[in-house]
């Protein structure tokens, strides 16, 4: 009896150890399952939240509006010098502005400087973008593997909580019908146990039949299966596409490289192009 209840102390701290360790891996799990989720989330979408809402115009609804008329401003009455004055001023003050822009423009395509700045700052912005994404990825993975770690070592706890509730539903159920062989059992449903002031030999020949149903109610016991099940959680499916988007993104990035390799090839060759003529010129 003693090894018995000894038996039971020693399974329920080991089960609730058990317990406690899965809730903990579980909360681990899920804390890395949001943060793929935050790595995962697509640019595209991160920038259409980013965008500004373009402003709708006041007067868009008058517009539409059958009833609403734009008053025309009246003509002016002017004569044949004022005419011409004012279109001789419109056209030398156009003549300068784009002669202005014209030779804006040649000087900032002619300054190397500026050429060479716009270049480097692009290279920069695009070795931060590309170091940027390698850091992505490494956590990615990084993730991804302990993740993965953790589910195995839930699995691991569950199967033993699973064998540890078993026997311990066992070892509960033959201690409680060991107790009851000093006592007499009724043939009613469910069965009641009691125990007579005096036995004599009926009550001895009662208390055998006891014996007997006791006996084979513990081989039921130990023949039955106790063992507790554990539903499928939600977050091992929500890892599972995590998982498949990490393998789709990481394709199309190899594809995206291949193409920017061959459009800087293609840069590199026009830049040559354009620098043999520029000699030859």
């Amino acid at each position: 009896m003693k090894k018995y209840l000894s038996e039971e102390n020693k399974l329920k701290i080991t089960i609730r150890k058990d317990y406690f360790e899965r809730e903990n891996i579980k909360a681990k799990i899920l804390s890395n399952i949001n943060r793929l989720t935050h790595l995962c989330l697509d640019e595209k979408t991160e920038h259409t939240k980013n965008e500004p809402q373009k402003r709708v115009p006041s007067n868009e609804n008058l517009e539409n509006d059958p009833s609403f008329e734009v008053e025309k401003r009246p003509k002016l009455n002017e004569d044949e010098k004022t005419v011409t004055r004012n279109k001789r001023l419109l056209q030398s003050f156009l003549f300068d502005h784009l002669k202005k822009a014209k030779d804006a423009l040649e000087d900032e395509k002619t300054n190397k400087t500026i050429i060479m700045q716009q270049a480097q700052n692009k290279r920069v912005e695009a070795k931060l973008l590309e170091e940027k994404k390698k850091i992505e990825k490494n956590e990615i993975f990084d993730i991804e593997k302990k993740t993965i770690v953790l589910i195995d070592d839930i699995k691991i706890l569950e199967e033993n909580i699973k064998k540890n509730e078993g026997k311990f539903m066992k070892m509960s159920l033959i201690n409680h019908y060991d107790k009851m062989k000093n006592f007499i059992s009724t043939n009613t449903s469910p069965t009641i146990f009691w125990c007579p002031l005096k036995f004599n030999e009926k009550m001895k020949t009662l208390q055998t039949g006891t014996h007997e149903f006791i006996n084979k109610k513990i081989q039921e016991i130990e023949s039955a299966n106790y063992e507790v099940e554990f539903e499928e959680e939600n977050w091992l499916k929500e890892f599972d596409n995590l998982r498949e988007i990490i393998k789709r993104k990481s394709l199309e990035n190899e594809e995206g490289k291949e193409e920017e390799n061959e459009e800087g090839k293609e840069e590199e060759n026009e830049e040559d192009n354009e620098e043999e003529t520029e000699e030859e010129s």
